[in-house]
């Protein structure tokens, strides 16, 4: 069981939205985004993360899972769609519930994971397929302070 927890992310930004040229065309089988998806699941195998095969979420955005032993990192690929946020990858930092309360290492071992992660990310969007590259902590984002953003994570 892996449950939810809130990191202090006063400065750990973990979601990023941009734009991009990669197809936002509608299928009946998969939501938008499903080569975006695998591009970022190719760049992040080949930088050494094991991350899971691209899973469709109900058919609105697509899931990348990183399992550990205690914690999983997940990120969220959306076709959002309103400017300049086109599309955006939300991550978050899961712990099983013994690692939440008993082991304080894991925490942190699982925090600079989640930074070298979202560095990798920031590296696969710094080509001239994306544009307009925004990195926001959790808080100011579920605030709607879209005005507060850094270009790098």
């Amino acid at each position: 069981m892996v449950a939810k927890t809130k990191l202090d992310r006063t400065f750990m930004r973990t979601f990023v939205s941009f734009e991009s040229d990669f197809s936002c065309e509608d299928s009946i089988e998969h939501p938008k985004g499903q080569e975006l998806a695998r591009y970022l699941y190719n760049g992040l195998r080949e930088s050494g993360f094991q991350v899971r095969e691209p899973q469709n979420r109900e058919d609105w955005a697509w899931d990348i899972l990183l399992l550990k032993d205690g914690y999983q990192i997940e990120s969220i690929l959306g076709y959002v769609n309103d400017s300049p946020i086109q599309w955006l990858v939300t991550t978050h930092l899961h712990f099983s519930i013994w690692k939440k309360l008993f082991a304080g290492s894991v925490k942190n071992h699982a925090e600079n994971e989640l930074q070298s992660y979202c560095c990798t990310i920031h590296r696969l969007l710094s080509n001239d397929r994306f544009r307009f590259i925004r990195w926001y902590n959790q808080e100011e984002f579920d605030q709607n302070v879209t005005d507060k953003w850094e270009s790098y994570p």
